[in-house]
């Protein structure tokens, strides 16, 4: 039986399911009425796929050899999740005091996603797939 990502990972998933329903429910009993940036922390979902979409722009070339410019869309895809990060603690920062919990959750689950999208990205762009 050959080990697969999806063994790998669903810990992970399983730990940040858990923490969503956990962060909702202390939410929804303490303070349902702490106003959340949804369009916010939805919003940077959008980094996730201009990650995937710049891998895809930028896959390498034939007989998956990587483009001369490969070394340089790795800095920018770099950029791209430390953008995510710094705007996911302003979002943080500037949610209220009850729904930062939930905010939170929302957010490690688009890091979570732009980890994956990067991890997919640079594998298409150097042509080193696993």
């Amino acid at each position: 039986m050959t080990p697969s990502l999806v063994m790998y990972a669903w810990p992970v998933t399983l730990a940040l399911l858990s923490y969503t329903v956990i962060t909702v429910w202390v939410w929804a009993r303490q303070s349902p009425r702490a106003k959340i940036n949804w369009l916010g922390s939805i919003g940077i979902f959008l980094i996730v796929f201009a990650i995937l979409i710049y891998g895809t722009l930028h896959r390498a070339g034939e007989n998956w050899q990587p483009q001369a410019y490969s070394y340089l869309v790795n800095y920018i895809v770099l950029a791209f999740l430390g953008l995510q990060f710094s705007l996911s603690g302003f979002l943080i920062y500037r949610a209220s005091i009850g729904a930062r919990l939930v905010t939170s959750s929302v957010l490690v689950w688009a890091m979570y996603f732009s980890l994956s999208a990067s991890f997919i990205t640079l594998m298409s762009v150097t042509g080193q797939w696993l």
